[in-house]
């Protein structure tokens, strides 16, 4: 289980990624889809495309886009993604640190440690795609009391009912997959199983400084209604770094959500203060 405690909070500043003019629901309102969210958009065409009408999602809300008929190919070569639509950085993130401060400039720090994500949908998966900036790898798959978390990875949260609840459920997953392939799936804080080999790809970068992640989560294990346009889902994400080449040491770490200063304030220990997501058109 995750020492939650030693942890220390540097940085929280304006701490959200990027959301292409979306503008963020800080006050945490119910990720509940109303008739309202979704605007007078006429009844989608099914017939025509299964993803439904085209829409923004509702404010506040990352926006997943719909891919039925041109799912990605999980090879985590990320080109068929075409640009990702999201930024984390040590600026407009939650910018934690358990060993080394970060330098405060926005160059440095972001090759240090730094992402881009997409999220897409058909109707069997939700698909997550993750590139790493990260000057300095750090991983020990034979450390003693081995985590993946404490290396170099990437961590997708998934509240499938999005009802944020104060523990995990059934329909809650915590996802964590490092530079090496090495992964694991948590809930409240502790391992539960592998993420299935199937359900993910890492690619280096030919310049052996960054890593990609590409990860699929099935409806099937988030419970919930249907999948459409319009559902709602919670979501976090959170970049490990380790920067010990000799032992494996959670350096620094950039959380997109949750990190409230009250209550639950880390996405392992409960779903309550995830972020907001919404399935969408192409």
């Amino acid at each position: 289980m995750r020492s939650l405690g030693a942890l220390l909070v540097l940085l929280c500043a304006s701490c959200r990624f990027g959301v292409h003019g979306v503008p963020i629901d800080s006050a945490g309102d119910d990720l509940a889809v109303a008739a309202s969210d979704l605007g007078a958009a006429a009844p989608p065409d099914f017939a025509t495309d299964p993803c439904g009408p085209a829409r923004l999602p509702s404010a506040g809300r990352l926006a997943v886009r719909c891919v039925i008929g041109t799912s990605p190919i999980l090879d985590g070569n990320l080109a068929d993604w075409g640009a990702l639509d999201y930024t984390l950085t040590h600026a407009n993130a939650q910018s934690q640190s358990s060993a080394n401060a970060w330098t405060g400039k926005p160059v440095e720090d972001d090759a240090d440690s730094s992402a881009q994500m997409s999220l897409r949908w058909d109707l069997t998966y939700l698909w997550v795609a993750m590139h790493v900036d990260d000057d300095i790898r750090g991983l020990h798959p034979n450390a003693a009391n081995y985590q993946p978390y404490l290396d170099d990875a990437v961590e997708l949260y998934v509240d499938g009912l999005a009802d944020r609840t104060a523990a995990y459920g059934a329909d809650d997953h915590q996802f964590v997959v490092t530079a090496d392939g090495h992964n694991g799936e948590y809930k409240n804080g502790s391992l539960v199983g592998a993420v299935p080999v199937a359900d993910f790809a890492v690619q280096p970068d030919a310049t052996g400084v960054g890593f990609s992640v590409e990860l699929r989560v099935p409806w099937s294990v988030l419970g919930g209604a249907a999948v459409a346009n319009g559902r709602a889902l919670g979501v976090d994400f959170e970049v490990d770094d380790d920067d010990n080449t000799t032992i494996q040491e959670l350096t620094r770490y950039l959380t997109w959500w949750n990190m409230s200063s009250t209550g639950c304030n880390y996405p392992p220990a409960c779903t309550s203060n995830f972020g907001a997501a919404q399935l969408v058109g192409r």
